[in-house]
Parts: structure tokens; C-alpha cells; sequence
């Protein structure tokens, strides 16, 4: 991260950790920055009084980074404070992965953008999916703070609340869309809150203060994993009074009417042979399909408000994701990292239906 003088253009030399003009973005994570992989930022940060607040995307393999969550002196450069989103020994939500992970575990990164709530000091950060996207038998439990809503106070990264929105999550459900600040009539009060939509299809808002939810989000039991090592998580919420903003069933009536015969026919026998389902785990046995999959929903730059009249728009892709498992041989530095584990990897296919684009005011 470097500062640049707005006027010349230049490089202001005496900004940063480095003493070179710049801040190493591995830096003030707790890994040795040499075996990091990429430790890049895909959105500018959020400016918060004299601190530049940023997440950044880490990659997602073995001794890629975390995504711990970091503040930065917008006048020195230097490392003012270090949420860690993969919590390190005798840090809340620790014992919710296996007591190694924070050694090993990547991801679980704020790559979207932050809304700050400049009157209060309150920075909330939608949190992505821990590593591997679609295989957590290395990181058995919920995977606090994966998947969260976080509300920190930006000037001394202490965190207030958070709700985790999928629990050890299988299907690369990240909190993307920024969280919209908004303030609402409810139960007869004025309510300052924060909505977030999801990849899910499902829109969550808290009290933004607070925490609570304005309305109840159930816990329901959801179907068990098969595969070896796996353990997932037996239930997940669901938001349950505002409807979902994307359909979560797929039939083989929502087929793109374009395709050909023998396409149609296709996937026809693949959807009527899958699994289907919210949270329906990864199998190498037999394909699932979920929609929203892993590229729908509400994800980057896809929502706004008009926080005055309590409206969120979400803009949805109703777009599904074909999964199916397979068992890879481990490279180098997986033997390294995990060297009793079998890996099972899947790089999703879009299940191309009638995608469609639209407007959601919640």
C-alpha cells in the first residue's frame, strides 16, 4: 500500500512499515511473509477519521494468508490495529476450528467493501469463506469468522458483535455486497440497522448497534455430508420473515428455452439425477446442484440504499453452480501443509438456466 501526493503524483517516501515509501500487505498478519502467497486488496479500503480500514484477497491454498482484518495510519503508513478473522489462541471464536488452523488456514477475508457508521465509529466487514471453498475437513467446526457480518469499532479494531451467516461453510457463500446503513420503523421505534444480502439469496438486518435481528433467523437442520473427514455443519440459518430476493429451487422448467433438443435433454437428466437443495453438501459420488450457486445471488458492488426510507436494493443473478467432487493428488505444498489429508477439489460449472438480472427493494 503506498500514499501518493495528490499534487505531483509522487510517491510520499516516509509512508509505511517499510521505510522504502510503501506498507507490505503480508505484513502484521502472523505468518512469515516468505511463504505467503499473493496478499493483494480488490477494493481501495474505507478512510475512517485518521485510519484507512482495508480486507484484502489472500488466495486460497495452503500458506496463502488470512484474512485478518487491519488498520492503518493514514499519515505514517504504520499498523494501528489487527482484527483476526482466523482467531488465534485464547481469542473468541478459537475454539471453533481445530487448534492448529491458525497456522494453516487462509481466506476468510473481507474482498468486498466496508460500510462505516462514521457517527458511532462502528466499521462493519462482510467476511468471505475460510479455505477450501468446497472441502473443510481440515478445519472441522463453524469457522467463526467466516462467513460473518462483523461489527468492529474502527478506532481500536475491538470487535461489538457479529452474526455468522453460514456455519463451516461448503459452497463459497461470501459476504460480498456491502453492508447498507439504513434506518427503519419497527415494532413502532426508529431502528438504525444494517442489511446484508448474501450470495444465498437471503437478505440479513440487524440492529445496528446492537446486533439483534429485526426479525427471527431460525436455526434449521440441514442434510449431513458424506464424504470422508467431512463434518458438516447440521444446521444453518434462515432469515424468516423477509423472503429470499433469489429463487432456491432449480426445475427443469427454469432450463434456458434457447438450448437445443440434445443440450436440453442433457441437463435435463442431470438436474432430475442430482441432489438439490439449500446447503446440500458436496459428494464425490453424485452431482448437486445449488441455487444460488456459488456466482449468484448478491455478491460484489451488487446492492445499494436509500437509507432515509429504509429501502435496500439488492441486484440479483439467478445463476446456479453444478457440483461435483474429485480426489486430487497433492502438490508440494500441500504435502507440506496437510501431509495425512486427501484434498477434494472442484472448480464449479454454471448451471445456465433463464439467468436473470434484476432489482430487488426489500
Amino acid at each position: 500500500m503506498q500514499a501518493i501526493d495528490a499534487n505531483t503524483g509522487k510517491s510520499i517516501e516516509d509512508f509505511g512499515e517499510t521505510g522504502k515509501g510503501y506498507t507490505d500487505m503480508r505484513l502484521g498478519v502472523d505468518r512469515d511473509p516468505e511463504t505467503l502467497g499473493r496478499m493483494t486488496s480488490t477494493t481501495p479500503g474505507h478512510i475512517f477519521e485518521d485510519l484507512i480500514l482495508v480486507g484484502s484477497a489472500p488466495g486460497e491454498n495452503p500458506f496463502d494468508g488470512p484474512g485478518h482484518l487491519r488498520a492503518y495510519s493514514v499519515i505514517t503508513g504504520k499498523l494501528v490495529w489487527v482484527f483476526h478473522t482466523i482467531p488465534l489462541p485464547g481469542e473468541f471464536g478459537y475454539d471453533t476450528w481445530p487448534k492448529d488452523a491458525y497456522k494453516y488456514a487462509a481466506a476468510a477475508n473481507t474482498w468486498g467493501e466496508i460500510s462505516v457508521d462514521a457517527e458511532r465509529g462502528i466499521a462493519y466487514f462482510p467476511v468471505g469463506s475460510p479455505t477450501y471453498d468446497y472441502d473443510g475437513a481440515d478445519r472441522h467446526g463453524k469457522n467463526l469468522f467466516g462467513n460473518c457480518i462483523l461489527a468492529i469499532d474502527a478506532r481500536t479494531g475491538k470487535r461489538l458483535w457479529h452474526f455468522q451467516t453460514v456455519h463451516h461453510d461448503l459452497w463459497d457463500y461470501d459476504l460480498t455486497a456491502a453492508p447498507q446503513l439504513i434506518t427503519v420503523d419497527h415494532d413502532g421505534k426508529k431502528i438504525d440497522a444494517v442489511a446484508v444480502a448474501a450470495k444465498t439469496g437471503f437478505l440479513y438486518v440487524f440492529d445496528r448497534v446492537t446486533g439483534e435481528p429485526l426479525w427471527p433467523i431460525e436455526e434449521r437442520p440441514v442434510p449431513k455430508s458424506e464424504m470422508p473427514d467431512e463434518e458438516s455443519w447440521p444446521t444453518q440459518p434462515f432469515p424468516t420473515v423477509v423472503p429470499p430476493f433469489n429463487r432456491q429451487t432449480v426445475t427443469v422448467d427454469d432450463l434456458n428455452p434457447y438450448y437445443d433438443s440434445a443440450k436440453k435433454a442433457e441437463l435435463t437428466k442431470r438436474i432430475n439425477a442430482a441432489k438439490m437443495g439449500m446447503f446440500q453438501p458436496l459428494s464425490d459420488k453424485y452431482e448437486t446442484i445449488a441455487m444460488p450457486g456459488s456466482t449468484g445471488g448478491a455478491n460484489f458492488g451488487n446492492t445499494a440504499a436509500d437509507p432515509e426510507k429504509g429501502i435496500v436494493y439488492v441486484q440479483t443473478k439467478e445463476a446456479g453452480s453444478i457440483y461435483s467432487l474429485k480426489s486430487e493428488s497433492p502438490g508440494y505444498r500441500m504435502k507440506i501443509a496437510l501431509p495425512k489429508r486427501r484434498l477434494y477439489i472442484h472448480k464449479p460449472a454454471s448451471l445456465a438456466m433463464v439467468q436473470i438480472k434484476k432489482v430487488s427493494p426489500v
